[in-house]
């Protein structure tokens, strides 16, 4: 779980592997430290029950966002949704406005 953690921390998307290391082994030295990451690595895919819920890529670790539900990016979509409206909103609004002074 620590390894999900430290993922959703550093963003879940594309998160360098040695940043990840780093911040849960720091005393291990290089070989003991990538076979510990090795090791959470399988363990956290065996506990989702899917070896494609956490991807890694080029030494990038992600989640899959076809598989992982993430509140977090089910707010952000929605920030953006509502962003979009309110940009939308002021467009229509000042066009609106221009519209009635021609």
């Amino acid at each position: 779980m620590s390894l999900l953690k430290a993922v959703l921390a550093f963003g879940s998307d594309e998160v360098d592997s040695q940043d990840v290391i780093a911040a849960l082994w720091p005393a291990a030295d290089g070989d003991a430290a990538r076979n510990a990451f090795d090791v959470a690595l399988h363990r956290l895919r065996k506990l989702f029950q899917r070896n494609d819920a956490v991807l890694l890529r080029e030494g990038k670790l992600s989640l899959n966002p076809f598989v992982c539900w993430v509140d977090v990016w089910a707010f952000e979509s929605l920030l953006v949704r509502m962003e979009k409206a309110v940009s939308d909103a002021h467009a229509k609004a000042a066009l609106a406005v221009l519209a009635a002074r021609m």
